[in-house]
């Protein structure tokens, strides 16, 4: 899910404007975490042993590729940007302008295999047991002002351009 905006604007005169854009988007995934076409599900017999029992546990008689969908996933991730360019042209040639920038990305996932995935036959299901989880989060910002003059000069134009980048980048990975 996502949404964007933008709002530009300039006075009468067309000396001074400014323009304003973002954008907010929102994942979330919870697809599994495995290949079916990789597993043993896939190469069974077509008269191989039902993957459940009746009461609805897995069946273990075969290894159980229906063990797989114990495994769970999920990830979410939300991206905000957002940009602003105010020009300003205080006489005939020369234009200032600021371009500011932001954007912050983060997401998180989480990832788990529990003992219940794993044949009871296995006396130490517990131990092989698992989860993970990743935490991130990257925020950076830019500012970039410019001045720039143009005249007509004979039989051309001269343009002249000067400016400067800023730059900070914040990455946290957990």
């Amino acid at each position: 899910a996502g949404v964007k905006f933008m709002v530009s604007n300039s006075e009468k005169s067309q000396k001074f404007s400014i323009m304003l854009a973002g954008s907010f988007y929102s994942t979330t995934d919870d697809i599994a975490p495995f290949d079916f076409w990789n597993s043993n599900a896939v190469f069974q017999a077509p008269n191989a042993p039902d993957l459940f029992l009746a009461d609805g546990r897995l069946n273990w008689a075969p290894d159980n590729a229906a063990a797989l969908m114990l495994i769970t996933h999920k990830g979410v991730n939300n991206n905000l940007l957002a940009n602003n360019t105010i020009t300003y042209k205080p006489v005939k040639g020369l234009t200032i302008r600021s371009q500011l920038g932001y954007n912050q990305l983060s997401g998180k996932e989480i990832l788990t295999r529990p003992s219940t995935s794993f044949s009871p036959e296995i006396t130490n299901s517990s131990q092989n047991s698992s989860g993970a989880s990743n935490n991130y989060s990257i925020r950076t910002w830019t500012i970039d002002p410019n001045l720039t003059y143009v005249t007509d000069l004979a039989k051309g134009e001269l343009s002249l351009t000067t400016g400067l980048t800023v730059q900070n980048k914040l990455v946290h990975y957990q």
